[in-house]
């Protein structure tokens, strides 16, 4: 039987529409919902996006969940960088197709 896990994108994802926003602790709170019910993997925008995105990563990292934290990061070093300097569990690279993905 083969196994399954599951990455839920819902702190990276969810905040992706104009009228999302998820406060520090409420992105702490989603992330221990999450692990409670089982989540393997737990998607989060790249740290590199602002300080307060690093901070956030930082400490999902550092609260005891049983989930791994993986970044999701553009193909360039200093968000690499950004995003190991956090202790992630992986990450999730993805390469902007468009002029401006590729300068921001």
């Amino acid at each position: 039987m083969r196994s399954l896990a599951i990455l839920d994108s819902t702190l990276r994802e969810g905040e992706q529409f104009t009228s999302a926003f998820f406060t520090f602790e409420q992105r702490l709170k989603i992330a221990r919902l999450l692990d409670a019910v089982g989540v393997e993997f737990i998607e989060v925008p790249s740290p590199a996006v602002s300080p307060e995105m690093r901070r956030t990563v930082q400490a999902l990292c550092e609260i005891g969940l049983s989930a791994h934290v993986v970044a999701h990061v553009r193909c360039v070093e200093a968000d690499v960088r950004a995003a190991l300097d956090t202790s992630v569990f992986g990450l999730n690279l993805f390469y902007g197709t468009s002029a401006e993905l590729r300068t921001y």
